[in-house]
């Protein structure tokens, strides 16, 4: 866990494209964007480290050999099931739900993937607005934990019955019962479910899930994971956070995804993303590299030392920012980061 919460805070206060804005972001600091230019002002005390460059270790074009590594989390001894949760309430009808239909399309990636991985039908618009949205996997504590937070309509007494209502009738037990805050948990699973009037007519809703043990999904075909290829057979969150990126952006296929954020403004959005993957991690950041200037991109920072390197450059209204850094000589932690403007 410590692992994740220092690659988020280094990569969640990079980037974003838009207009002549100050962005506050959530770490404390904040991106000045004006017509001279894009510059981040980091929080106090925020622990940024200074630059550093790198070799020039050569590296076929593109290309990455070795696929993600594949461990098992630990139990959490704190877990509240007798016995683990395997499918998030969807052992009656498995083909419920977004994962199990075709020719779905319209909506965001992350309101895909926040619907899956919700209980089914829990009570979201459809293509709901989603503004911020965050899923994390902790694998050392065996679990998941998402955030979200979306517009939505009608009145707080009136969502919160239909939140108190959908949670009673599958068994969860109530812990908080407030108009506005409601908290349900049910065999390792808790979700507090907030509602904030924003305007007259509309809602804020924000949505708190954690998840002990880690819930396995079958890969199913569906709108997620359709590509060029067809449909692929890796996790619905990384392709989630692949959509983000180039359809032959050099990844290594069914990276494990640590984590994912997603942040949506009026004018742009800011995402990242962590993975870990098998393979020398100069392998991955020589074919990150090569890709960019293959397709002739303006590279605007490309350096690094002994053990990580960190690669930046643009493509129009998108700026990519990739963390590699060596875990040992078999594994490699790689972040990404993608700010872009609509």
């Amino acid at each position: 866990m410590k692992r994740i919460l220092t690659l988020m805070s280094t990569f969640l206060a990079i980037l974003l494209i838009s207009g002549c804005v100050s962005i506050p972001l959530t770490d404390g600091g904040s991106i000045e964007i004006s017509a001279d230019g894009l510059t981040i002002i980091p929080a106090e005390d925020d622990g940024v480290v200074d630059d550093i460059e790198i070799g020039k270790e050569s590296v076929g074009k593109g290309k990455v050999k070795g696929k993600t590594t594949n461990e098992e989390g630990a139990t959490d001894e704190d877990a509240e099931s007798e016995d683990p949760v395997t499918n998030n309430d969807n052992e009656e009808d498995e083909d419920a739900g977004f994962a199990g239909m075709e020719g779905l399309g319209g909506c965001a990636h992350e309101f895909y993937l926040l619907k899956n991985r919700l209980p089914t039908g829990f009570p979201i618009p459809e293509c709901a607005y989603i503004t911020v949205f965050e899923i994390v996997e902790d694998h050392e504590a065996n679990s998941r934990m998402i955030t979200a937070q979306y517009q939505n309509f009608g009145s707080l007494q009136e969502e919160h019955e239909h939140a108190k209502s959908f949670f009673s009738n599958l068994g969860y037990t109530i812990t908080k019962d407030e108009v506005g805050v409601l908290t349900a948990k049910k065999k390792g699973i808790q979700i507090t479910v907030t509602n904030e009037d924003a305007d007259s007519d509309s809602l804020l809703t924000s949505i708190q899930y954690r998840e002990t043990p880690i819930i396995q999904y079958k890969v199913t075909d569906s709108f997620l994971n359709l590509t060029e290829k067809g449909h692929g057979k890796c996790s619905d969150e990384y392709y989630t956070s692949l959509s983000l990126l180039p359809e032959d952006f050099p990844l290594a296929e069914c990276a494990k995804t640590l984590f994912v954020v997603m942040e949506n403004f009026d004018a742009a959005s800011n995402s990242a993303a962590a993975y870990e993957v098998a393979g020398m991690w100069a392998d991955h950041y020589n074919a990150f590299v090569a890709y960019a200037e293959a397709n002739n991109f303006t590279i605007t920072q490309n350096e690094g030392v002994a053990t990580q390197g960190y690669l930046s450059y643009t493509d129009e209204d998108t700026i990519v920012s990739i963390g590699v850094e060596k875990i040992d000589n078999t594994k490699t932690d790689i972040q990404i980061n993608v700010s872009r403007k609509f």
